[in-house]
C-alpha cells in the first residue's frame, strides 16, 4: 500500500471512534513466526508431511484457500504474501482471486475456508448471521462466546445513555480480542483522484463514503471551479 496505512490493526473501531478499544485493535498483530509455531506446536499440530506442511488429526495437510475478489488487485497481493508467510510455519495456504458474482455465490453457501473483504462488509460467518436474524430457526447455533456478543449487542441497541453503551461495547470488543474471529490487517489507504490543474478549489484531502474512488459529494463540489485557458 506505498506506506499509506498508519498501522497493523484488526477489524475494530477506529482510534478516533469514542467506541475504540486498543486491545481489540492491536492483539495479535505483531509478525512473530516463533511464536506462531509455538501455538501451533502446543495445538498438537506437530506432524509434517514431506512438504513441511503441519498435518491435522486425520493425516491430511493442513490446507486453507483464501478467497477473494479478483478485481481487487490490493486483495490478491496482500494475500500472495501472507500465504507465503503461513506456508513458512506449515499452513499449506494459497489464494483464490474470483469474479464478485462466484465469491457472493459462494460466500452465501458457506462454501469457503476463508475469505478476504472489506472490514466493513461483515462477509463471514454467514451461518451465524441466519440463526441469530432467525431467532435460531436455521443456520448454525454459534460458540458461547459469540452468543453472548449478540447478548450484548441487543442490549446495546436499545441503550440510550452512551457511556453504557461504551461499556457494553467494551464487552464485545474484549471477547473479539481474545477469540480474533474476524482478522485485519492494516487501516484503510488512501484513495488517489486526479485532477487536471485548470480544474481549482479542488480540496487536498477528502473523506470517500463509498467503496469506490469517484463519490466527491462529501468534499463540496458546488465550490469547484475550472480556469479556462
Amino acid at each position: 500500500y506505498l506506506d499509506q496505512p498508519v498501522e497493523d490493526r484488526q477489524c475494530a473501531p477506529l482510534p478516533n471512534s469514542p467506541f475504540y478499544h486498543e486491545g481489540a485493535a492491536k492483539n495479535y498483530t505483531e509478525y512473530d513466526p516463533e511464536e506462531a509455531n509455538r501455538l501451533l506446536d502446543v495445538m498438537g499440530l506437530t506432524e509434517r508431511d514431506e512438504n513441511g506442511y503441519r498435518l491435522r488429526s486425520d493425516g491430511q495437510p493442513i490446507s486453507i484457500a483464501a478467497e477473494t475478489r479478483a478485481r481487487r488487485d490490493d486483495f490478491v497481493d496482500t494475500l500472495e504474501l501472507i500465504s507465503g508467510w503461513w506456508q513458512e510455519i506449515g499452513i499449506n495456504a494459497s489464494v483464490k482471486p474470483e469474479d464478485d458474482t462466484l465469491f457472493s455465490t459462494r460466500l452465501r453457501a458457506s462454501e469457503m475456508d476463508a475469505n478476504v473483504d472489506f472490514c466493513g462488509n461483515g462477509s463471514w460467518a454467514i451461518e451465524w448471521g441466519t440463526w441469530y436474524s432467525t431467532k435460531g430457526e436455521s443456520g448454525e447455533e454459534p460458540p458461547a462466546d459469540v452468543q453472548q456478543q449478540l447478548a450484548l449487542f441487543d442490549e446495546l441497541v436499545v441503550t440510550a445513555d452512551e457511556e453504557q453503551q461504551k461499556a457494553l461495547w467494551a464487552q464485545i470488543m474484549d471477547i473479539q480480542a481474545e477469540q480474533l474471529y474476524h482478522m485485519g490487517i492494516c487501516d484503510r489507504a488512501a484513495v488517489p483522484v486526479p485532477v487536471a490543474n485548470s480544474f481549482q478549489n479542488v480540496p487536498r484531502e477528502g473523506w470517500n463514503i463509498a467503496w469506490e474512488a469517484g463519490n466527491i459529494g462529501t468534499t463540496n463540489p458546488s465550490q469547484y471551479y475550472k480556469v479556462n485557458s
